[in-house]
């Protein structure tokens, strides 16, 4: 538990620096011409975003604290990242037409905070460590009640 907190909050912190970067880079150069709708979309999905980054760096120092009852918000913020890069990647490239609207650029721009976790997998290894270790826990658990 302690090594996936440790991981959650290391691979947060890329996550974070990948995002500045890709705001800096983007700076007054943003697809489009975008909207006072379209920046609030913007910010409500970079919130959204930033939120799950966050939550999980959170949770890393109470998985570090070997804080079980943490393993459950861990899948459940791993399978959020995964589907919003999922949904994301279908509307930009499989349900949007070919010449892909900037606002929809735009606004992957705001996704870009979880893009490293999911594209490189750390979120679905992630994932699958942390439902191990709740039916490593389940078991343990239940072999110390029959004993």
């Amino acid at each position: 538990m302690r090594i996936l907190g440790a991981l959650n909050i290391v691979v947060s912190i890329i996550c974070l620096c990948y995002f500045a970067w890709g705001v800096e880079i983007h700076l007054g150069k943003w697809p489009g011409d975008p909207s006072l709708k379209e920046w609030a979309v913007f910010f409500a999905i970079c919130a959204f975003c930033t939120f799950l980054v966050l939550y999980l760096a959170y949770l890393g120092v109470r998985l570090i604290k070997q804080d079980r009852r943490a393993l459950w918000p861990v899948s459940f913020v791993f399978t959020l990242e995964i589907i919003v890069c999922f949904v994301s990647f279908l509307v930009t490239w499989v349900v949007t037409p070919v010449p892909i609207p900037k606002v929809i650029w735009f606004w992957g721009i705001a996704v870009s905070a979880l893009e490293p976790q999911v594209y490189f997998g750390y979120a679905f290894i992630g994932l699958a460590a942390s439902i191990a270790l709740i039916i490593a826990g389940r078991r343990s658990s239940k072999t110390l009640q029959i004993d």
